[in-house]
């Protein structure tokens, strides 16, 4: 994922969350931070949770607001929206299908034979946010 979006320019001047933004300034939308905010993906949305997608049918929800049914805005926005978002899409699924096809995914084995849990607590999950 691109953590910063394309810059954009003010046309005119304007206020968000108490800060003035003159005409003419370079705004950079940081994807980042806006795909991890709480009030739109939940308390637990800097966590890799794939269920938030499901209602309490198991079915798949509606996607978030502003999301152009994509779920998050890695993509962009506007005009300025990623014209290669459908062949991301595409490859991606296309590569994880033969993924799944090609490989067997199980936990690691021990010396007993016995199944490895995945440990999810010592796992990196923060990075650089910029």
């Amino acid at each position: 994922m691109i953590p910063l979006g394309i810059p954009h320019r003010s046309i005119e001047d304007d206020w968000y969350n108490g800060y003035f933004i003159p005409k003419h300034s370079i705004v950079i939308p940081n994807f980042w931070c806006m795909n991890r905010n709480p009030e739109v993906y939940g308390p637990d949305a800097n966590h890799f949770n794939p269920a938030r997608y499901l209602d309490a049918n198991g079915q798949m929800a509606s996607a978030p607001p502003d999301t152009k049914e994509e779920g998050h805005i890695t993509f962009g926005f506007g005009r300025r929206y990623c014209i290669g978002a459908r062949v991301a899409n595409e490859s991606m699924f296309i590569n994880l299908a033969i993924l799944l096809w090609a490989m067997n995914i199980e936990c690691a084995i021990d010396a007993e034979g016995n199944p490895i849990p995945v440990d999810v607590v010592d796992c990196l999950e923060d990075g650089l946010a910029v």
